[in-house]
């Protein structure tokens, strides 16, 4: 059985986290046969405001968090952190939180999920120490998961927060949607279409065209299409939902957040050895 090390990097809800300053509900969740999941999915179905969200689920996740060491590593910004391993674990991979490079650079695998803002979460690696750990675990074959900001930062430049460079691990920039009718809401917050254009070991068991859950403000354009692994559109836009780069994958939508589908992604990849 794998376990993941955590690290939690920024938790600021002000940059492409994308959240509002209100309160609204998550989409539900189904995993009926967890007791933990079946806890975040009462708290996913609670309204709260985001500024008391990693709090919340602190407190009702507490007596949750003692898991076995090693092997697996999972890179998280924000308070993303819970909701990755409460999906992890019940797929048998259970996690740990660290921000510790050799614990990052000895894994069998990392995910870099992510909520918030391009700078803060770079400045908050660099401050770390690891914005060279994450480029060496790419570099040396390990299989490599990045979820929504931490799609955005493993391109070379993104446009938030006046302009940032950030990891480079894939040629391309973030930009950020400008749409022309108001009627069009920013962030994109919800479910939306994922058209598969580039087979991949991720995929395997789930269908063209199938549904996840997207919370952004910001949008990658890989450098070339060798890089879209899938698409979706949004904003009169049709962007990169899914790019991958060798052992490296990233998905501009939350899987953990994605039901079923989300969960069969999250098995694929824990499954992949980095090779297609």
């Amino acid at each position: 059985m794998h376990s993941y090390h955590v690290y939690e990097a920024g938790n600021s809800y002000t940059g492409d986290s994308g959240y509002p300053a209100k309160a609204f509900t998550y989409p539900p969740l189904t995993y009926p046969d967890s007791k933990l999941l079946r806890l975040a999915e009462n708290a996913y179905e609670a309204p709260f405001s985001m500024a008391g969200d990693a709090a919340t689920l602190r407190d009702l996740l507490n007596d949750s968090q003692n898991t076995p060491p090693d092997s697996l590593v999972e890179q998280v910004f924000g308070n993303q952190q819970r909701q990755q391993r409460l999906a992890l674990e019940h797929l048998g991979a259970p996690a740990k939180i660290t921000r510790e490079p050799s614990e990052i650079a000895t894994a069998e695998r990392v995910i870099f999920p992510g909520v918030g803002a391009a700078g803060s979460a770079m400045r908050n690696l660099d401050e770390l120490g690891l914005l060279d750990t994450l480029r060496e675990v790419v570099a040396g074959g390990t299989p490599f998961l990045g979820i929504c900001l931490g799609m955005q930062v493993i391109f070379e430049h993104s446009e938030e927060d006046g302009g940032v460079d950030c990891l480079g691990l894939v040629p391309g920039k973030v930009h950020k949607f400008t749409p022309d009718s108001p009627l069009c809401k920013i962030p994109q917050m919800g479910w939306n279409t994922v058209e598969i254009v580039r087979e991949h070991p991720v995929f395997a068991s789930i269908e063209d065209e199938s549904e996840f859950y997207f919370v952004h403000r910001y949008y990658p354009v890989p450098s070339a299409s060798e890089y879209v692994l899938a698409e979706t559109e949004y904003a009169g836009i049709r962007f990169a939902s899914v790019a991958g780069k060798g052992n490296l994958v990233a998905t501009q939508f939350h899987p953990e957040r994605s039901g079923r589908i989300g969960l069969q992604l999250l098995d694929n990849f824990s499954r992949w050895d980095g090779t297609c």
